[in-house]
């Protein structure tokens, strides 16, 4: 039962062009150093960008039979499904987006729904249910999942 999810494809082939156009423009500032020394900050913040847009490219979640994994980001998270002890989801930000977070070990891995289309989220959500104990999920969970599940 390996199941992977990343982000929409539209969006990662944008970032990926994006993250191109953003070091051409680094290349660019690189050039212009000697006529200004702002062309400095440019460069680094070009660079920055850069690297940003192509690492959320390679965000990936998988589920297997052992453990959740995702990677791509800054830290790789490995959480065999015996480790994790708490499931939570919350309302965040202007739009008020359901994020789940999961605590394992003395870590917690946070999965936001702005991360992927609502389809594989509400998919995402299912196999979180089927893999864990119904006792790991808070009240706060539960009221927050019926929500998302509505059409």
């Amino acid at each position: 039962m390996n199941r992977e999810f990343r982000i929409p494809t539209f969006f990662r082939i944008t970032c990926l062009v994006m993250s191109v156009v953003m070091l051409a423009m680094t290349g660019y500032a690189i050039s212009q150093i000697n006529e200004s020394p702002l062309f400095i900050f440019i460069t680094f913040a070009s660079l920055l960008l850069a690297w940003s847009m192509f690492a959320y490219t390679r965000l990936k979640l998988t589920f297997s039979e052992q453990s959740l994994n995702f990677t791509g980001g800054w830290l790789a998270h490995h959480a065999p499904w015996g480790d994790i002890y708490k499931v939570e989801m919350m309302e965040a930000g202007k739009f008020m987006e359901p994020q789940v977070t999961l605590f394992y070990g003395d870590k917690k891995l946070t999965i936001t729904r702005s991360m992927f289309l609502k389809r594989p989220y509400k998919e995402i959500l299912l196999l979180l249910e089927k893999r864990l104990s119904p006792d790991l999920f808070t009240a706060q969970y539960r009221q927050i999942r019926q929500k998302v599940i509505q059409p």
